[in-house]
């Protein structure tokens, strides 16, 4: 009997690995009308939504070069795709958009991954219903859920056909508070919620993005870092003064994000601030210094405020970008055998 952890683990990387596949997908040019971001499909209790629009993302020439890099695999990339096409999801075709969206709750609360596209639910539904799945099916109103609890690569992962344009992938219960709120979208967080008067600060130009309820970023970051596998919040210090926050990042040949923060208080907002311009100025001093490439990105930071809001900008070269990935692999990169470091 597989232990209830390693389970769970597997889930979270099956799941990481599906949104990584879905994200170097999309090759292909779409054949009918892209769908829209639609908030209706999630409850209006989510507090954090991040968006990726993989058709656009492909593209910015930066992107594509980052995704020939990868298209190599990488066993976690090549499962995810495996597990998509188990599904019944071509991630290089059927894929416009991924949705991470999450909402608060016992222990770590929830999460739920939305895939948006042009699906063939008649295909995929007879391959979900075959015996040979070996996968349990709840009704909920007019659709069904589909439990891949048997499968021991995945775990508790559950996955619905929503609609032509939209699966849904996360725990039955996370599921079913999605169909409730797609059943009645006046109670979803298209209808209400705090994250919807954050929509107008995005980039319009932005391929991803993100919305965050800050009043319970402690608690995300906390679930986040389970889901990853380790990040913890006291590496991020006291973040209690922060009520909002949106992420917009671009990429053409060029990258740049925008970071806006909404403090509680004008004197909360500059402490933050000043803060984060101080972390920048010890990154200027310290080890980063020695390095020509990580300074050109703390050189490419820029901190500003007005009233309660903090704004944090990047605007970084794309050859700039290629270095420091090709020095991140450098350093993730296995010492050749009888080599010591």
């Amino acid at each position: 009997m597989v232990p209830p952890t390693i389970t769970k683990s597997r889930s979270r990387l099956a799941l990481m690995a599906a949104l990584a596949a879905c994200l170097a997908g999309c090759h292909k040019p779409a054949q009918k009308p892209r769908p829209g971001v639609d908030l209706s499909y999630l409850p209006a209790e989510v507090v954090f939504v991040a968006y990726a629009d993989t058709v656009r993302l492909k593209e910015s020439s930066l992107y594509r070069d980052w995704d020939t890099r990868l298209s190599g695999g990488g066993e976690r990339l090549t499962e995810g795709k495996t597990f998509l096409r188990r599904l019944g999801i071509d991630p290089e075709k059927d894929v416009d958009g991924l949705m991470l969206a999450y909402r608060p709750g016992p222990e770590t609360g929830e999460w739920v991954a939305l895939l948006r596209g042009r699906f063939d639910l008649p295909r995929m539904k007879r391959g979900l219903d075959d015996a040979s799945s070996r996968m349990a099916a709840e009704p909920h109103g007019r659709w069904m859920i589909y439990s891949l609890a048997l499968v021991p690569e995945v775990g508790d992962l559950s996955v619905c056909l929503v609609d032509e344009s939209a699966v849904a992938l996360g725990k039955g219960e996370a599921l079913k508070r999605i169909l409730d709120a797609r059943e009645h979208p006046a109670g979803s967080l298209a209808g209400k919620g705090n994250l919807k008067a954050l929509i107008p600060s995005l980039q319009p130009s932005a391929q991803i993005w993100a919305l965050l309820d800050g009043r319970y970023l402690s608690r995300l970051t906390e679930a986040a870092g389970q889901l990853s596998g380790g990040m913890t919040t006291s590496a991020l210090g006291s973040l209690s003064t922060i009520v909002s926050a949106t992420l917009s990042v671009t990429l053409d040949a060029d990258l740049s994000a925008r970071l806006d923060l909404g403090s509680d208080t004008e004197a909360h907002a500059r402490s933050l601030s000043d803060g984060l311009r101080g972390i920048l100025g010890f990154a200027r001093l310290g080890s980063v210094a020695k390095k020509k490439d990580w300074q050109g990105l703390v050189d490419a930071i820029r901190v500003d405020g007005d009233g309660k809001r903090v704004f944090v900008r990047l605007d970084l070269r794309g050859d700039l970008v290629k270095k420091l990935q090709a020095g991140m692999g450098e350093q993730g990169a296995a010492p050749p055998a009888g080599s010591t470091r």
